[in-house]
């Protein structure tokens, strides 16, 4: 059950960042995927392509 652990940590990795990314571009008046796409490429290591695309959605 290792893979399940990993993707459970990855997805609490994941709430928390956009939750705090949340919060700060609601103060700061700014959109969160200028913010989340690095946080998902140096934070989680996901692949630039990947994190781009996934901002767009």
């Amino acid at each position: 059950m290792p893979a399940l652990s990993g993707l459970l940590m990855n997805a609490c990795l994941l709430f928390a960042g956009a939750l705090g990314i949340g919060f700060v571009s609601a103060i700061a008046g700014i959109g969160g995927g200028s913010l989340m796409v690095p946080y998902m490429i140096l934070a989680l290591g996901y692949d630039v392509k990947v994190a781009i695309a996934t901002s767009l959605m």
